[in-house]
């Protein structure tokens, strides 16, 4: 009598399918450490975030401008714009007060700035890690986003700040509104990014189709509309006071944007780099879904802040006002696409952020030194 065949082996399954099970499977706080260290440390491997200055030019900017900084923080009432030339970035510092009002109730001063600073920046990498969880629904494919943006100059701002701008204050306060359902706590955290730098206003249109995207309370994504009235309507009481100001010289001038129209491929592909690897995608999804609107949305909310760059010299920090369109457009993947395949996308995104230098339009277009391709040539 003939044995019976053995049944066949079940199929091992595939590596990527092995790597979501093993995240999903990890205890939440294991799984945040995890997603915290590698958004902090694998950028700084690829893309040295250094501005093309000598030492001592470096340290003559920061001592300027902490004397700036703790000249507000010292008089809240301080004005710039009567003490600095209207076209210069120091006269167009009275609305951003968050920055030195911590600092001033702290009693800390410019230290406590930079302090506030890294701090935010272990916040805007936990909050990437859960918006970009809250857009997928799994971990491996929020880990990829996570370091989409992380590999940008989103992630990489606080170490090249010696300016004191604080962007990186700004996008922590943007992805936390991504992350809060709650509409008043969604909307005070767009009002506070708004107080780091008002360019936090054209990040609300992106923050809105979020909430929209992830099925959050329609009342979030009201709330997050509201915002941009309420901070016009601040700004209008602040500017009644004698440090309210807003000098907009050299703002939008035919030369400044003729310029910028040059280097524009640069400014908008380096304001996402590997996001537009999940916003190509979702685009083609939501048009084959025929949701043309909600395609329509998604262009014009990425579009907006890139668009607003071009009248600005620093470019490449206005334009990535626009990245939580990576959220967005996972979000929007994800119903229309098998979970393996979301993390596919994520994780080209992530390798293309990563791997290519960043570049910073400001004027001129400087690309940041990759540490391991130096290392690379040295060893070679």
């Amino acid at each position: 009598m003939t044995p019976a065949a053995a049944p066949p082996a079940p199929a091992r399954p595939a590596a990527l399918a092995r790597t979501r099970s093993w995240l999903n499977a990890l205890p939440p706080w294991r799984w945040r450490v995890l997603g915290l260290a590698a958004g902090l440390g694998l950028p700084l491997l690829f893309s040295r975030p250094d501005l093309p200055l000598s030492p001592d030019w470096t340290r003559h900017f920061r001592l300027h401008f902490e004397q700036v900084m703790q000249q507000k923080i010292d008089d809240l009432g301080f004005d710039y714009a009567a003490h600095y030339p209207s076209n210069t970035n120091e006269a167009k510092r009275n609305g951003r007060l968050l920055v030195p009002v911590v600092a001033r109730l702290t009693g800390a001063g410019v230290t406590g700035v930079h302090v506030f600073c890294l701090v935010m920046q272990g916040v805007l990498m936990a909050a990437l890690l859960l918006a970009g969880e809250r857009a997928a629904g799994d971990r491996l494919a929020a880990l990829a986003a996570t370091l989409a943006v992380a590999g940008t100059s989103v992630g990489t701002a606080v170490w090249s700040d010696i300016a004191l701008w604080c962007d990186n204050c700004a996008f922590a306060f943007i992805t936390l509104a991504l992350v809060i359902r709650r509409p008043l706590a969604a909307g005070v955290c767009l009002v506070l990014a708004m107080f780091v730098d008002e360019r936090a206003l054209l990040a609300v249109p992106l923050v809105i189709l979020f909430h929209r995207f992830t099925a959050s309370p329609r009342s979030t994504a009201w709330a997050a509309a509201a915002t941009v009235p309420a901070y016009a309507l601040l700004r209008l009481g602040l500017m009644q006071l004698p440090a309210g100001g807003l000098p907009l010289a050299n703002v939008a001038t035919r030369a400044l944007v003729a310029h910028n129209l040059e280097v524009a491929p640069f400014g908008f592909w380096f304001a996402l780099e590997g996001g537009w690897c999940l916003v190509v995608p979702a685009l083609a999804a939501l048009g084959g879904a025929s949701q043309v609107r909600r395609a329509l949305g998604v262009v014009a909310a990425t579009v907006l802040p890139m668009t607003a760059a071009l009248g600005v010299g620093d470019f490449s920090r206005s334009a990535s006002y626009a990245f939580a369109a990576t959220f967005v457009a996972l979000a929007a993947l994800r119903p229309a696409v098998a979970p393996d395949r979301l993390a596919r996308f994520a994780l080209v995104a992530a390798i293309v952020s990563l791997v290519v230098p960043n570049i910073s339009v400001m004027t001129v277009v400087v690309a940041e030194p990759s540490p391991l391709a130096e290392l690379l040539a040295r060893w070679l």
